[in-house]
């Protein structure tokens, strides 16, 4: 890409695209299902549409390698997924719904893949590689909009159904900016795969470290999406707040926004996988709070902690496979995401068949259970002393 814009510039043209893709397309859907399950949906099938969203999301991932990285099949990807979240408010037809949360999905994953490759290749150009924390605060920025906004538009203007459709006029303004910022970029050469093209070798104790860490991030992507899909359902039903419910998942919003650059500084100091293992403390904490403790201070630090470590359990995962695997970690990464969306799509529907007459004790104990095997799955990946380089190696 030319060196023609700002680094910051950019890196917030991708902001926005994840805070429409990902914090809006993807997860509007957490505050304002309380809304949707009042008049048309049981459990099981807000679960059902939450793994066909993640179903599709696991689908566009992988496709994402197959196209073409350039800024007009972004573009596409963004329309069609803002097109998706105003559909879900002008219907009422299950069957739509569940097309639409399939392509939202579809074009959310394909758009992370993409605008991970565009934005990071840029920003590395321009030797301003710590720029990548920021960019994925895009994702809690929409989170914070979804929640934020949930309960005004639902308020106001008619229901569940403007949540939707005032959400998608939302991402539509970010979009006019995304547009204009992304046609002055133009793509130069095309990413290349790193490391060997043919499988390299791995002795039995390197492929003892991969299966660990592959069975954290899968016991990871079970769990957390759990909680993100069912804590408003739970709150709104089963918890007495002083505030409307979505607004909880607001203050998830406001923990995802700085989490990458925290969890990056703090592998600066330790080391990526001890910063990784005390994310994954925290998120468990967070998840176990709201089963024991119904105060609004202690729902409110569930959130904090959730949305300030699922970014960043992603971002510290993927460079330990970097770091360990440097041959293979292209390969790594894919199978982890692989493992990872196959857990978020077990996680919902499994999680809506313990969930009986509101009670959502059952299901948020399983997310917890399978996070803690996830972090002892981590004691595992490294047993010799802790080699796993500092995070901010891999940014400069």
């Amino acid at each position: 890409m030319r060196q023609k814009l700002s680094p910051i510039y950019v890196t917030f043209i991708g902001f926005s695209v994840l805070a429409i893709v990902m914090g809006i397309g993807r997860f509007a859907y957490t505050p304002i299902l309380p809304y949707m399950e009042q008049q048309h949906l049981s459990s099981y099938q807000a679960g059902l549409l939450a793994t066909v969203n993640y179903a599709g999301y696991f689908i566009g991932a992988f496709l994402a390698g197959k196209l073409t990285q350039k800024p007009a099949t972004l573009l596409w990807m963004i329309g069609i997924n803002i097109i998706t979240t105003l559909i879900m408010g002008l219907t009422d037809s299950i069957a739509v719904w569940f097309v639409s949360r399939l392509i939202s999905g579809l074009t959310s994953g394909i758009a992370f893949v993409l605008v991970s490759s565009l934005i990071l290749q840029y920003i590395k150009q321009a030797l301003r590689g710590s720029l990548a924390g920021w960019l994925y605060g895009g994702v809690g920025f929409g989170i914070f909009l979804s929640g934020i906004l949930t309960v005004p538009l639902s308020s106001f203007f008619g229901g569940w159904e403007a949540s939707w459709v005032g959400l998608a006029i939302v991402s539509f303004v970010l979009y006019l900016f995304i547009f204009f910022g992304l046609s002055t970029i133009k793509t130069t050469t095309t990413l290349e795969a790193y490391g060997e093209k043919n499988e390299p070798y791995e002795d039995a104790k390197t492929k003892q470290k991969a299966f660990f860490l592959y069975s954290s991030y899968f016991f990871e992507g079970f769990g957390y999406i759990i909680f993100a899909t069912f804590i408003i359902s739970m709150l709104a039903t089963t918890i007495k707040m002083n505030v409307p419910s979505p607004y909880i998942w607001a203050i998830v919003g406001i923990g995802a926004i700085p989490s990458c650059i925290f969890w990056m500084w703090l592998s600066v100091r330790i080391t990526t996988l001890s910063a990784l293992k005390l994310a994954y403390l925290v998120q468990i904490i967070g998840v176990i709070l709201p089963i024991f403790l119904k105060h609004s201070f202690f729902i409110s630090l569930s959130a904090i902690f959730f949305g300030g470590t699922f970014l960043g359990i992603t971002m510290l995962t993927f460079s330990i496979a970097n770091d360990l695997f440097p041959t293979s970690s292209q390969q790594k990464i894919s199978g982890l995401t692989t493992v990872y969306g196959i857990g978020q799509m077990l996680g919902p529907i499994i999680a809506s068949l313990l969930i009986s007459d509101r009670n959502y004790v059952y299901a948020f104990s399983l997310a917890a259970v399978f996070l803690i095997i996830g972090f002892i799955s981590l004691k595992f990946v490294n047993k010799e002393k802790e080699t796993v380089q500092p995070l901010i190696k891999l940014h400069r």
